[in-house]
């Protein structure tokens, strides 16, 4: 974890300024206590250099660093003298500076709400891979065929890259880095267009060897090759791609960040703006974060974030790295009665050193703060609304106290504390008390939340009575609504470091355990965070070669086995990138579908939930262990009918796909298009076995340009679509003019199979299929046709006694395959009775087959009724041969189409009357 640098020392000038007197006060009012104090030392005179080095929330021209927040209008922001970097859509919250002479008239524009100084941010500091299950859904490099994060961008707000990794290079050795904006660029050459700072590298000038940008921390480096390196950068006698990070194959950005909060979602503003300009969804990883704000998702900080995130871009977030017995940053207590104290250690106290507490309670109490120093020394009680001296604060024996009390106001109406000690020697050590006295209590019962957001180098500060390190500790902005927050646990122990030692982090729990350092939830307002928990602790990733490093012979060591080419580090910093690089996956496969909450449900629905986790969720691991499980789509292929095929209203067409999968295919959709592969689309059958064929009784209405659309589905609810492969048609004329009769009947030595058709309907090429189901499989067979008067004649012998077959005529009829049919026999069986067996489909939307069985030669009139009986078509009337018939009705009546309703079909012979209902619909 990276030290923060001091927050602003004045020991140089005079302690003395009245900031808020005079007709000053009621605009400078909507200043916050880190803007407050900025401009203050400002105005004391102290050198701008310093100050900015001291982490003030100062750019180097010595203008305010802000948020602004309001229904203010970018126009009248920079027409008061405001310089605007980010407007955040809809959200009313710009990032800015704001030169010291034009504090007041930006701050008296009626709607500006408030003016909230940027704070300093810290980072959060292999077999973490495969824990996640990413590896199981790609193949192995250098081309990871599958989901390994192609046509995504993921990007890092952090401390730079080692450009140069070959981690981050693509096979050809170029970049894989869409861009790269170095904000700590003392001299803005270049920056990215619409900002102020820093410089902009593009990648041609990465691959040109022109870049400068450097990362001397690694931890930006590292954390990039978690969320995208491709590990190919090894050495020694370890395999490449040993490394490879999440998304291998996915385009990367980086931000070198100041780490000021101002400048980290400037940042992620840039990263996804360029995402956006290539069309491409995003993920951006924060392995960073500040204990100054409400903790409630309501900071500018946090609803900014909230507000860039939408379809296809989403950001991931730490959840920080502060439960710890020996460094307590969380207190709570409950004002009442006379006053309920908080007390708070000091030790490692030096002339200019810094502590930095924000506190919050709720807008509907009224609380009055007083501190007592080590010396016994009382600052107040200060009122609501009060400070209490000009800043720096009171000079005590124990140093400088500057205390606000609801001076500023969160966006909700909640009052914030600020306290600063300033040490002015070792006088700063002992106990600090701090009691919080009830004036007016409300719904949060006199609930009062501190953390200590900063310290200096050297000096320390823990809360003793009222500490809480456990809840309410995870940092900003990972109480943002739609940010995605990590926690971390630990994937394993040890590792082989460069030393051929195998080595260890002292107290490292056994694998599955939570890591010791990551911070719980839930939020100050009560909600659940973190979201998910990734691995974090002994993470093997990408090593920085802009840190000058030697392996320690014969001692253990973080620099791993392969050449020192990757390092070992720890933190929920390394847990991020993993989910960051999860949802890249799950971008590269959903695209712009994904959202903040698309993703957190879905890594919910996934999550492990072990021994380790317990019930969830839960402040600790969130939803559970991060877990992508099966993303692999089936594999699917329409067989029949594939193109020029032509299906017959009324008769059985059987659709045919193969599917396949990586665990298995549960189900089938079958769809049918009328009007082209676009659809709309009709649903055949839903839930259907993965069996291969179904028996779809063709429906109309007729058609030219008919698509079968066959959706597979597993068990992981991944699905799988595939359409014929060119268009064949629906035919509504299955009737006597095409096909006037088709007959099976069963007779001495098997089926006799009849048919005709009508005059003109020019069926050509005709053959014989069998089949044990109406469904199939069929099998053309092998029989002699005959002519007899106007029928065709054919007797299968082959047909098995006793046994139902299906039979079918296929044939060629305008250059396109027809099929008629099918009707079913049974050999060795003879019709016994006059039957009406079946009308399909029904209801009918064009032609109705009508199927009836005749045991003798006999006379049958077939006939279609209305519901008062009367007779509107007769379909055949003549002599009929014993066996099984098939007739068609085209859905007409005199030539026309009939209207939709209730009708019957009726079968007369031999004096019976056999009748069943038809409904047609339109």
């Amino acid at each position: 974890m990276h030290r923060l640098p001091r927050l602003a020392l004045l020991a140089t000038v005079p302690l003395a300024l009245a900031l808020l007197a005079g007709t000053a006060f009621a605009s400078l009012a909507k200043l916050d206590a880190r803007a407050r104090t900025a401009l203050g030392s400002l105005r004391l005179g102290a050198p701008v250099e310093q100050l900015k080095a001291d982490g003030a929330a100062l750019n180097d021209a010595g203008e305010l660093d802000v948020f602004i927040t309001g229904s203010v209008s970018r126009a009248a922001l920079e027409a008061a003298g405001a310089r605007v970097r980010t407007e955040v859509p809809g959200a009313g919250i710009f990032t800015a500076y704001v030169p010291v002479g034009a504090v007041e008239a930006v701050a008296a524009l009626a709607d500006v709400s408030a003016i909230r100084g940027a704070a300093p941010c810290e980072p959060e500091l292999d077999l973490s891979v495969p824990t996640t299950g990413a590896h199981a859904l790609r193949g192995a490099g250098p081309a990871f065929a599958g989901l390994n994060g192609a046509g995504v961008v993921l990007g890092d707000v952090d401390s730079g890259i080692d450009f140069d990794h070959p981690d981050f290079e693509n096979v050809a050795g170029n970049t894989r880095l869409l861009g790269l904006w170095d904000q700590t660029e003392a001299v803005a050459v270049g920056p990215p267009s619409g900002y102020l700072i820093g410089r902009e590298w593009t990648p041609a000038e990465i691959d040109g060897g022109l870049c400068i940008q450097t990362d001397v921390s690694g931890h930006g480096t590292h954390v990039m090759g978690i969320l995208g390196g491709d590990g190919s950068g090894t050495g020694g006698a370890v395999p490449a791609h040993t490394y490879t990070g999440m998304a291998p194959m996915a385009d990367l950005m980086m931000v070198k960040t100041t780490f000021q909060t101002t400048d980290i979602l400037d940042g992620v503003a840039y990263i996804l703006g360029k995402a956006q300009a290539v069309g491409k969804p995003c993920v951006v990883n924060l392995s960073l974060g500040s204990h100054y704000g409400p903790h409630d998702g309501t900071s500018p900080f946090e609803a900014g974030l909230s507000a860039l995130s939408g379809p296809g871009r989403v950001i991931v977030k730490s959840a920080g790295n502060e439960r710890s017995a020996t460094n307590i940053r969380h207190a709570e207590v409950f004002a009442s009665g006379a006053g309920t104290s908080a007390t708070f250690s000091v030790s490692g106290s030096a002339n200019g050193r810094i502590l930095a507490i924000a506190g919050y309670y709720e807008a509907s109490e009224n609380i009055s703060v007083r501190i007592t120093t080590p010396g016994g020394t009382t600052i107040g009680p200060i009122a609501l609304g009060g400070i209490n001296a000009a800043y720096p604060g009171t000079l005590t024996p124990n140093g400088y106290v500057y205390l606000e009390n609801g001076a500023a106001l969160t966006a909700t109406g909640d009052r914030e504390i600020y306290v600063e000690l300033r040490a002015t020697g070792s006088s700063s050590n002992g106990t600090w008390t701090f009691t919080f006295i009830p004036v007016a209590l409300g719904a949060a019962a006199g609930e009062v939340d501190l953390w200590r957001f900063f310290n200096s180098s050297g000096i320390s500060g823990n809360w003793v009575v009222g500490a809480d390190n456990g809840t309410e500790l995870v940092s900003e902005p990972g109480n943002a609504v739609e940010v995605v927050t990590t926690a971390a646990w630990t994937s394993k122990q040890n590792w082989l470091a460069c030393s051929g030692i195998l080595s260890t982090f002292t107290g490292t729990p056994a694998p599955g355990n939570l890591a010791p350092f990551s911070s719980p939830g839930p939020t100050r307002d009560g909600r659940m965070k973190p979201d998910i928990a990734a691995p974090g602790l002994a993470i093997g990733s990408t090593r920085s070669f802009d840190i000058s490093a030697t392996c320690p012979a014969g001692s253990p060591s973080t620099y791993l086995n392969d050449g020192m080419n990757h390092v070992i580090n720890s933190g929920t910093s390394m847990a991020a990138p993993h989910v960051t690089g999860a949802i890249g996956l799950l971008m590269q496969k959903y695209g712009f579908t994904v959202t903040p909450a698309f993703a957190k449900s879905f890594l919910s629905g996934r999550a492990i939930v072990d021994g380790f986790t317990g019930a969830v969720p839960n402040t600790d691991w969130g939803a559970g262990k991060l877990h992508l499980g099966d993303l692999l789509d089936p594999a699917v292929a329409v067989t029949a009918p594939n193109g020029g095929e032509s299906a017959i209203i009324g008769a059985i067409t059987t659709l045919t796909w193969n599917a396949s999968d990586n665990v298995g295919v549960t189900a089938v959709d079958l769809h049918v298009s009328r009007g082209g592969p676009a659809g709309p689309w009709e649903l055949v059958v839903a839930g259907h076995p993965n069996t291969g064929a179904f028996a779809w009784m063709t429906t109309g209405p007729a058609t030219t340009d008919a698509w079968l659309r066959v959706v597979a589905h597993d068990a992981a609810g991944n699905t799988a679509e595939d359409l014929s492969d060119a268009a064949w048609s629906i035919v509504d004329f299955a009737t006597p003019a095409l096909l006037s009769t088709f007959t099976a009947d069963a007779v001495d030595g098997g089926i006799e199979l009849r048919w005709a058709f009508g005059d003109g309907a020019g069926v050509r090429d005709v053959s014989v299929e069998r089949a044990p189901a109406s469904d199939g499989p069929w099998v053309r067979i092998d029989v002699e046709v005959r002519t007899d008067g106007v029928f065709q004649v054919a007797l299968d012998r082959g047909a098995p006694a006793g046994r139902t077959s299906w039979y079918r005529l296929v044939g060629v009829r305008d250059g396109r395959a027809v099929t008629f049919g099918p009707l079913a026999g049974v050999a060795g069986r003879a019709i016994t009775e006059f039957a009406l067996t079946l009308i399909a489909p029904n209801p009918a939307a064009g032609a109705a087959r009508v199927e009836f069985t005749v045991p003798r030669l006999a006379d049958v009139r077939v006939s279609i009724l209305d519901v008062q009986g009367r007779e509107l078509e007769v379909l055949a009337d003549g002599p009929h041969a014993p066996g099984r018939h098939q007739l068609a009705w085209a859905g007409t009546l005199g030539g026309r189409r009939a209207p939709a309703g209730l009708y019957f079909v009726r079968v007369q012979a031999e004096g019976r009357s056999l009748v069943r209902r038809l409904a047609v619909q339109r």
